[in-house]
């Protein structure tokens, strides 16, 4: 008998792959049948500009759908235009050739890219356009393989038909149809629910544990009761934002991916077939409900799921599938770190009776979570996963996936902007500042949330210097531990930060005066190290004692830390007991290289970036 693992992969593996041309990115139908291609170019503002453009097309023989205009958000004296033309007419290619002699820039936005150079695949950038592919679907929906349960059961496919029916016909911020499920039905997801909830609170992530009651009070999770889409998906969006979109059955992985960009879940509506309840050949409401909806209440696991999908955005199909065997070895089969115990959080896991008592077995492989590697990593879709990736948080996975998806080679970023609920293209210097702005107003409001609470405002004006220096909002320790690490007034630690500064500058200086004027390598090497930890004390007045001692000695730079404070307690007894020049000269280069390793790691991604640069170096 399989198990439930295969569910998820039938939903990121399945007949896309067989396409000749790539069903990744199967072609948008216009109304009148013709596929489409979108081009963004810019233009001067000068007169007969767009003519010119536009005879390009008629040249070309190529018919437009639409075109709209607007100011350049890169330049404000030119103008960017967006068009839709027929691409089965014509030659697009020799058109968009011509069309950069005529134009500053020019981006191509196809699904059937792979004919068309330098081009950008189609991506959603509203809501609305998830109805152009939510129908598209792979496979199953109401038609049925031969070796699928419900072949041969003439009403268990009739059934299914209804539920493609409703999937078809939903349109986006539409209410997601009730449903009546048969006795059958219910007694199917009986038999799953009673099964899956007596292993949740030894095996599940606390997160999942602490929404599951939620889901039972507010949504009708119970033996006797299959919930209503509706009524979770409205659960979720007053948890998470996100929501969930019914779909008649499996999407592409580009599809599929896309969705997650707008916190939208696609989750099929029918259930298995009766005859094998511990068993799915395919994503069923089982699946979606138990194992995927608890954890889309969650915040951070909201956010690592939406930033999956906005990776995906725009990606060349390469890096759509890793993005797609991440998925798997995450949202579906991912295990996360308890009180030094193993928790599931992959709904593949917590909606399999039988791997989710595998999982957290001593049988399968477990390795810490490496989106560089669990992106290309093999994976059965028959059996259970000999193999799974283990995170130390949502938050961790999230900071890493992000660090994963700046190698992504694609022209633009992108940002999700939940008040319009759209895809912003970021690929201009104003576009950048209106962020910037977004975020000053949002500090402002913190800052004066602040003052409500009785933080006083002293440390108010530190935490908004803190942003205004660095760019980085205050964490949640420096609010928490600032008003209990220092009673100086923030004027007094400036004075202080900038003598101990000041002090290590004059140190180093004469530390090389005595090295070039007398050949004094252990008088430089004492030198250099007081120099260092005056540097070092300088921050210790900027940020609070306490607080410096938390950040050094954080799980992320321990080792660090701990090396470096080695490498300075060796070079002074190298140079004022031991006094051997080459043992000198030895740890004051490990020192340095132990203080630049340290240093790197308060800057957001140098050490991956020279880790990834050196896994490209070792591999040529």
């Amino acid at each position: 008998m399989g198990t439930l693992s295969e569910a998820g992969a039938d939903r990121l593996n399945s007949e896309e792959n067989k396409s000749e041309t790539g069903a990744k990115y199967a072609a948008v139908e216009s109304e009148e049948g013709s596929t489409k291609t979108s081009l963004i170019f810019s233009l001067h503002e000068e007169v007969g500009a767009l003519a010119r453009a536009l005879h390009v097309f008629e040249k070309h023989g190529i018919n437009l759908f639409h075109i709209e205009s607007r100011l350049s958000r890169q330049n404000k004296t030119d103008h960017e235009f967006y068009v839709e033309c027929d691409n089965s007419m014509g030659s697009v290619a020799d058109a968009i050739k011509q069309l950069r002699q005529e134009s500053k820039y020019i981006h191509v936005l196809s699904r059937a890219h792979r004919s068309l150079d330098e081009s950008v695949p189609w991506f959603p950038r509203k809501l609305r356009d998830l109805d152009q592919f939510a129908n598209r679907v792979l496979s199953y929906g109401s038609e049925l393989d031969a070796d699928h349960p419900g072949f041969r059961d003439v009403l268990y496919r009739k059934r299914r038909k209804e539920f493609a029916d409703i999937a078809h016909r939903y349109r986006h911020n539409q209410p997601i149809p009730r449903v009546t499920y048969t006795e059958q039905e219910i007694a199917t997801w009986a038999t799953v629910f009673r099964e899956l909830t007596q292993l949740y609170p030894a095996h599940a992530c606390k997160e999942f544990n602490n929404v599951f009651p939620l889901l039972i009070d507010n949504c009708g999770y119970n033996e006797r009761n299959i919930p209503q889409l509706e009524d979770v998906s409205q659960f979720l969006q007053d948890c998470s934002g996100f929501r969930l979109r019914p779909v008649a059955g499996l999407l592409s992985s580009r599809d599929f991916l896309a969705g997650l960009a707008f916190r939208v879940f696609h989750s099929t509506q029918y259930i298995r077939h009766h005859s094998v309840p511990m068993y799915t050949p395919e994503p069923d409401v089982c699946h979606e409900l138990l194992g995927h909806v608890p954890l889309f209440a969650d915040p951070d696991f909201a956010e690592f799921s939406q930033e999956i999908g906005m990776a995906s955005l725009g990606a060349p199909d390469e890096y759509v599938t890793r993005l797609a065997t991440l998925y798997w070895f995450t949202v579906e089969f991912g295990l996360c770190v308890e009180k030094d115990e193993r928790k599931a959080y992959g709904a593949g896991l917590l909606s399999s009776f039988g791997e989710l008592q595998y999982c957290v077995s001593d049988k399968p492989s477990i390795m810490p979570f490496d989106p560089f590697r669990a992106s290309i990593q093999p994976y059965p879709i028959t059996s259970y996963q000999p193999t799974y990736f283990l995170a130390e948080s949502f938050k961790d996975a999230k900071e890493k996936l992000r660090q994963y998806a700046m190698t992504i080679p694609r022209p633009f970023s992108v940002h999700y902007n939940p008040y319009t609920q759209a895809i912003e293209v970021i690929d201009g210097k104003e576009q950048i500042v209106n962020m910037v702005r977004t975020l000053r107003n949002d500090m402002d409001m913190i800052l004066d949330a602040l003052h409500f609470l009785s933080i006083d405002k002293r440390k108010r004006d530190r935490m908004r210097q803190l942003f205004t220096i660095s760019g980085q909002y205050p964490s949640t320790e420096d609010i928490a531990i600032t008003p209990q690490t220092c009673g100086l007034s923030w004027d007094m630690r400036l004075k202080g930060f900038g003598i101990c500064l000041l002090i290590s500058i004059v140190l180093g200086i004469g530390g090389i005066i005595i090295y070039f004027a007398g050949g004094n390598l252990s008088g430089f090497a004492v030198l250099y190290t007081l120099a260092v930890l005056f540097g070092l004390g300088s921050s210790f007045f900027l940020v609070g004692p306490m607080n410096q001692l938390k950040k050094m000695f954080d799980s992320s730079r321990f080792i660090a830390t701990i090396v470096f404070l080695i490498c300075i307690v060796m070079t002074l007894v190298s140079a004022i007991a031991i006094k051997i020049g080459i043992l000198v000269l030895l740890f004051i280069i490990l020192q340095f290289l132990a203080l630049l390793w340290y240093t790197l790691s308060y800057i957001p991604y140098a050490r991956d970036a020279i880790k990834t640069c050196c896994r490209g170096i070792m591999r040529h």
